[in-house]
């Protein structure tokens, strides 16, 4: 089988403002693949949501390149499903229907529903709700939905469980688990060493902007002093 891929080649990426520009990547060689989850992490302004909008395709990098494919093709055009660290960047209508209906048209309303439930939430009484007017709980799980509903091929989750209680927590894991396959890329930002855990796959630790570490997601869950040294205890 061929696995879906992302790579990055010794990506570099600077933010200009108008007044300055401030370096988020140097020299990233990276290869994220299907065969398991994969991991980003690092301490805060390390540069690991820039990795993610170059690998959705959102941003360009300053330097280096990005591919991506499976193991039989150079390239692919396949999107990327994204899910922001704060969902309401994701929103773009003035109604959770309209939210759907932009990505399915006349469908929209069985498949809002169908994938609701799997999070608990009742799409009847959320039809018609400002996107930005729900919790910031059920907006995370609502954009995660509506993401995982148009049957992505590659996932990328920033700090998806953040500020999200046991029970919604767990609606949202399911959900993962429920999209997750052995042929679909899910890269996931997170501080959240229960969710690594439940996971496994690899761990890549970004410092600074470059590539600190990168391996198995058990062997950096036992090494305590690494975990403090990246301020992920």
């Amino acid at each position: 089988m061929c696995a879906r891929r992302i790579r990055f080649q010794s990506v570099s990426h600077q933010w200009v403002t108008r007044a300055d520009s401030v370096n988020a990547l140097t020299d990233v060689t990276l290869e994220l693949s299907a065969d398991e989850p994969h991991f980003l992490c690092g301490p805060s302004g390390s540069g690991k949501s820039t990795l993610a909008l170059i690998g959705a395709g959102l941003t360009q990098p300053s330097a280096g390149s990005v591919s991506m494919g499976t193991s039989g093709k150079r390239e692919s055009n396949e999107p990327v499903a994204l899910v922001f660290q704060n969902p309401e960047l994701l929103f773009l209508e003035d109604s959770i229907r309209r939210e759907f209906r932009a990505m399915h048209g006349p469908a929209a309303d069985s498949v809002a529903a169908a994938w609701l439930a799997r999070v608990d939430l009742d799409y009847a009484s959320l039809a018609d709700r400002i996107p930005f007017d729900v919790s910031a709980a059920e907006g995370r799980l609502i954009a995660a939905a509506l993401q995982l509903s148009a049957n992505p091929g590659v996932l990328i989750l920033d700090e998806p469980t953040i500020g999200l209680d046991p029970r919604n927590r767990s609606h949202l894991v399911r959900l993962i688990d429920s999209w997750l396959t052995d042929d679909r890329l899910l890269v996931m930002i997170t501080h959240d060493l229960r969710l690594m855990s439940h996971y496994g796959g690899r761990t890549h630790v970004l410092d600074a902007g470059r590539l600190a570490w990168s391996g198995p997601t058990p062997d950096l869950l036992r090494d305590r002093e690494r975990l403090a040294t990246y301020g992920l205890i």
